[in-house]
Parts: structure tokens; sequence; C-alpha cells
């Protein structure tokens, strides 16, 4: 095979890519379909979900699938108390340390929804919010929002600095991830900044998917998992250089990157280097580590199975709590179908009523699941396992257990 036809990666457009993880066919993990008597499953439309690292940048990545146009995001959905703590965190941590004032040109992405933008409104700051959707850009404008369709690239950073004037903050909370092209999102970011301006990209951290087994963070419309190596070789080609780093533990694990201007000289942030050595010594770079994590993730999922086939055996009853997209990933992947999990609950509104894409799980209230007394509580949503475990004190008080599945199936 030729150059010219071997997939490329996204990042560096070398074509250096090396096969990890074959999850198999999988559904577009926040298309929910509606639940219906007549319906108990679903066959939701699939397509290859195959994971591959470039050896050149070491961009941990998804194959090109050909379903871009079809992704799109979960706006609208209200975030859990665990993140909308941390989206209000966020916001006053971007405000203090930028000293953000009335009147600044502010952008931000991936907004969830206009949370970030309405949580920036009670500071004083107004933003323009870039939404990749077009569905969810005119919802979020009927909701009184400052919203332009489109996402991230030079053409509509020149659009918006002729507009408004070049932005005193770039804010992206998540959507790196979500677009095909991470190099044309951030030449668009390096055209929006005012000399001086900074950029806060927030994003999972491939360190921690691939040591702690979070097989479930790769789904279709998240097409890039960047390290902070690989995200750095990125900002470079395209005019940026990392500032400072912050570790969070959102989402199993996660970096928020402040970057400006490369004016030449090396970063000497402390927790960049104690990031970069990190991921040194988890060999980011070394092949055999995807291998190894293939493995496990293979064996992760038998094993899972195994657990709940062998409750199913017993007469436990299991139940899931959560709805995430990454549920879809875990469970389709498993072959895990509702009868090992006969339903999920979900805070939700929105998905309530509705399956898990694929397995065809339904996502029922939470009340169902009180109702239902089971003996294990599956948290699909593992990253706020502790919030869950609060919310619900009456299932340790009936004598039920707690387990989360990732990196493997273990009881609070």
């Amino acid at each position: 095979m030729t150059d010219d036809v071997r997939p490329r990666c996204r990042s560096c457009g070398k074509a250096t890519l090396i096969d990890v993880l074959d999850l198999g066919r999988q559904p577009l993990a926040n298309a929910f379909p509606e639940a219906t008597p007549d319906q108990p499953s679903t066959g939701a439309d699939a397509w290859p979900l195959c994971a591959v690292v470039c050896n050149e940048c070491w961009l941990f990545q998804l194959l090109d699938s050909h379903i871009e146009t079809a992704v799109v995001g979960e706006g609208g959905v209200n975030p859990s108390r665990t993140m909308s703590d941390h989206l209000r965190d966020f916001v006053a941590t971007v405000i203090e340390r930028l000293s953000l004032r009335p009147g600044d040109v502010v952008v931000d992405t991936a907004s969830h929804g206009g949370h970030l933008q309405s949580l920036f409104r009670e500071s004083g700051i107004s933003t323009l919010t870039l939404e990749g959707s077009p569905a969810h850009a005119a919802a979020a404008r009927r909701r009184g929002l400052s919203v332009e369709a489109g996402d991230v690239n030079a053409a509509s950073a020149g659009r918006i600095v002729r507009g408004h004037g070049p932005a005193r903050a770039f804010v992206d909370n998540y959507r790196l991830s979500h677009v095909v092209d991470p190099d044309a999102f951030l030449a668009g970011v390096r055209a929006l900044l005012a000399p001086g301006g900074m950029a806060v990209l927030e994003f999972d951290h491939v360190l921690p998917i691939l040591a702690e087994r979070q097989f479930d963070a790769i789904r279709h419309g998240h097409f890039t998992y960047f390290g902070l190596a690989s995200l750095e070789a990125a900002l470079r080609r395209n005019g940026l250089a990392v500032v400072t780093v912050e570790e969070l533990s959102v989402y199993g694990g996660a970096l928020r990157v402040w970057a400006g201007a490369d004016d030449g000289s090396p970063s000497e942030d402390t927790v960049a280097t104690r990031v970069r050595d990190r991921e040194r010594a988890a060999g980011l770079t070394d092949p055999s580590t995807y291998t190894v994590f293939a493995a496990a993730v293979r064996v992760a999922q038998g094993k899972l199975r195994a657990f709940l086939e062998s409750a199913r055996s017993d007469g436990r009853l299991v139940v899931g709590y959560g709805a995430p997209s990454r549920a879809s990933t875990l469970l389709n992947a498993a072959r895990i179908s509702a009868d090992l999990l006969p339903f999920t609950v979900d805070a939700s509104t929105a998905k309530q009523g509705r399956m898990i894409p694929g397995c065809g799980i339904p996502i029922r209230a939470p009340e169902r699941l009180i109702a239902a007394r089971p003996d294990d509580v599956l948290i699909l949503t593992w990253d706020i396992a502790d919030e869950v475990v609060r919310s619900l004190p009456e299932v340790t008080a009936w004598g039920g257990r707690f387990l989360v599945p990732i990196p493997s199936v273990r009881v609070l």
C-alpha cells in the first residue's frame, strides 16, 4: 500500500498509524433511540470503531469510519452536580487568571448546551459561542445565547475577528476531541487570539485512558485522545505553545492546558514537566504500551460479561445507573443486552424512555431503581461514582452493592 492510500494521522498527517484496538461495529453513542413496547432492542446503524496511534506524533485516535457528518453532540443534556460544580469552578478560574473584564472578547466552544456562556454571564462577561452543530446553535439562540454555527478554523476565526475583534480568551471545554481535523482547529484558535491572548483547552487525558483501561472513552464522535506530548506537537505546528497545565480528576482524568502564542522559549511550568515525565514513563511513545492496553481491554470485556452472567445464574438482580454516551461502547463491546442488565436509570429526563443504542437497554427514572431493589447497581457513570452513591442511600440500607465496571468490575 502506498502512502497516497494509507490512512493518515488526523493531526500531523503522516501515514504512520499503528492498529491498536478493534471494538467492532458500534452505533453512534449519543443517539439514544426511543423505547417502545414492540421494540425491546434496537437495530441501530453501526460502523467500525477502531483505535490507532500515530508512530510519529503519538496521537491516539479513531481510524476514519466515514461517519463524521452524521455525528452530533449532546447539547441540551444537563450536567451532573459534579460537572456543574466543575464548570462553575472552570469559568471562575479562567476569569480570575486572565483578569477578564466586561467588554473583553471571549470565545467559547462546546459549551454543553450553553452552560459555559451562562456562567460567564453571571460574572458580567459576555462570550460568543462557536457551536459545531447547526441544530444546537439554533436551539441556543432561542434561549437567548450569543451563538454562531460552525467549527473553529481559520475561516470562522477571520469572521469573528472582523465582526467582534480578536479574542482576549478562547475557552474550549472538551470540543477538541470532537473535531475531525485538530490542526485546523488549533490554526483557528491562533488566528482568533489577540496579542497576549490565551487559549484554555480542557480535554480527556490519554494517560489514564490507557493506564486504567478506560476503553469506554473510545466512541464515534470522539476522534482524538490527546496526551500533553501529542498536543504540544500540534500546538507548535500552529504557532502556539503551552504556558501552564492543570491535572483534573473529571471524566476519569483530564488536562487543562493554557496556551499562548509561541515565542520560541521552552515551557518551564512544573506541572507540565511532571505530566511529560509521567507520559514518558508510562510508555506513550512505545508501541508495546498500546498492545498491552488492547489485550487488557479484551480481558476486561470478558470479565464484565462473565460477572453479569454469573449474577443472573445466581438469581441476583443487577441494574445500571447512568446513561452516558460512554456506556454504549462499554456495553456493546462486551455484548451485554437487557437479558443481563434489564435497565439503567438516569436523572436526565431527556434520556428517560429511551435506550442505550445498539444493546437496547432501557433508560428509566431513578425511582424505578428504588422500586426494583436490585442486589447490585452497576454505575455506568463511574467517573461520578461518589455522587451516585451519596444520592442513593436506600441501596446500602437494603443490603445492595454499588459496582463500577472500569478498569474491571469491583465493589465500592
